[in-house]
């Protein structure tokens, strides 16, 4: 029975380890790859309240006009 138990110990422990492992590499290479993105888009900035499609309708309707020409 020990000798079970310490074999799923340390079964329980490389798979911890390899986890682990996986994590610190997919960080890794995300901030390498975050690097890579470049947004094409342009934020916007109102100044208004939380009900921007009833108060800024048409500044919004124009930027995206101009975003979306801009894209060919």
């Amino acid at each position: 029975m020990k000798g079970i138990l310490k074999v799923m110990g340390i079964i329980i422990g490389l798979i911890i380890i390899f986890i682990g492992f996986s994590y610190i590499n997919h960080k890794i290479h995300l901030s390498k790859e975050d690097e890579l993105f470049v947004p094409n888009g342009e934020m916007v900035y109102l100044n208004c309240s939380h009900y921007v499609h009833d108060i800024e309708y048409k500044k919004i309707a124009d930027e995206t006009k101009k975003n979306i020409e801009n894209l060919d």
